[in-house]
């Protein structure tokens, strides 16, 4: 984790009564020329391009940055802005943004904010972060994120512009929404919840009306009912009624064989499945799952893998023997934790620093 960065926080988006913000992390202005120099080398190492590391006479040094926006899990129901510094010490400027919660808003908002907060980002950054030498790359935007934040990861795939030059999701949601634990609901919770006996805990905003002020960010606390909101939908097997804004989709292909459910997807709602859309522009794709992952099983990474394959994407999955945010502790084998997550960066490196092609 780098010592030397300043953070600013900007508003990307206002829409009912609600701000969107996002945290923008760079270099220190002491340390920025060194990683700036060290980036450029980086980046003409990972294109195999034979460019200087200096500009030439008469050129102006390009000091800017390329950009690593992470998007937080909490199942689409919880979570705020995290603290995330990783790819600053590698020449990143790293951005943790938030975006519309379950309820009232739907999967159709939140591609939205995926949509405004990349323009945002391209279109507006580098003038908000003024004259102190340091600015971003519009054309070299990486997109992570966790749980949650994989799918909209995957989002920023399909529909952000510009569009990613690469992407990393961890531990992803929505590489497959389409099997049987969406719509058969659940007899047990995993991580010992206890089942839920009725759905008083969420009355306060599952009433809400889908016009109501939307809730673009919700800490992760043991008092806050959004924190287990997700279980009570895996339970219930309506998580994709509340993703698409339909009420009544879940029963409707819980009746279906797996195979047709794809196809009995409405219309309006089929862009919020990445696996019934995803074709060879998507970009290049570095998924990170655990093999004993409880909350997202990697045979959904697996399966939307081999989609974007079939497709001719460049896309790999790299599995590790750890449980759902085995990144955020301090369990398990450590050595090969480093390995699995020390890849992530200089991929990253090397996707941004591709010809465009």
């Amino acid at each position: 984790m780098s010592a030397h960065h300043t953070v600013q926080t900007f508003v990307y988006k206002r829409h009912r009564q609600t701000s969107y913000k996002l945290d923008v992390y760079l270099p220190d202005v002491t340390k920025f020329s060194l990683v700036a120099s060290l980036s450029r080398q980086i980046l003409a190492a990972a294109s195999f391009s034979s460019a200087p590391t200096k500009p030439a006479p008469g050129e102006a040094e390009d000091h800017a940055l390329p950009v690593l926006l992470y998007f937080h899990g909490g199942g689409l129901c919880s979570g705020e802005r995290e603290n995330n510094e990783d790819g600053l010490d590698a020449g990143f400027c790293v951005i943790s943004a938030e975006y519309s919660l379950f309820h009232p808003a739907s999967g159709h908002d939140i591609v939205e904010d995926v949509k405004d907060c990349v323009a945002w980002i391209a279109n507006e950054l580098n003038p908000k972060l003024g004259d102190g030498g340091q600015n971003i790359d519009p054309k070299r935007i990486v997109v992570s994120g966790s749980s949650a934040g994989g799918y909209l990861t995957y989002l920023a795939g399909l529909y952000a512009e510009p569009k990613p030059k690469a992407l990393v999701p961890i531990y992803p949601m929505g590489g497959d929404y389409l099997t049987d634990r969406y719509y058969n609901g659940a007899d047990s919770l995993p991580y010992d919840i206890p089942l839920f006996t009725s759905n008083s805990p969420f009355k306060a905003f599952c009433d809400l009306p889908s016009t109501a002020t939307h809730c673009a960010t919700s800490p992760i606390n043991c008092d806050d009912p959004r924190l287990v909101y997700v279980w009570y939908l895996y339970q219930m097997g309506t998580l994709v009624d509340v993703l698409t804004g339909e009420d009544g989709l879940s029963a409707k292909l819980k009746s279906l064989p797996e195979s047709e459910r794809g196809s009995a997807i409405p219309e309006k709602s089929r862009y919020l499945f990445p696996q019934l859309v995803a074709d060879s522009t998507f970009p290049p794709t570095m998924v990170v799952h655990g093999t004993q992952d409880s909350a997202v099983p990697v045979t959904e990474s697996r399966s939307f893998v081999q989609v974007l394959k079939g497709k001719g994407v460049d896309a790999k999955l790299v599995e590790f023997d750890g449980e759902h945010g085995f990144d955020t502790t301090a369990e398990g084998d450590m050595e090969e934790k480093r390995r699995v997550l020390g890849g992530v960066v200089p991929w990253c490196l090397e996707m941004v620093g591709k010809e465009k092609k």
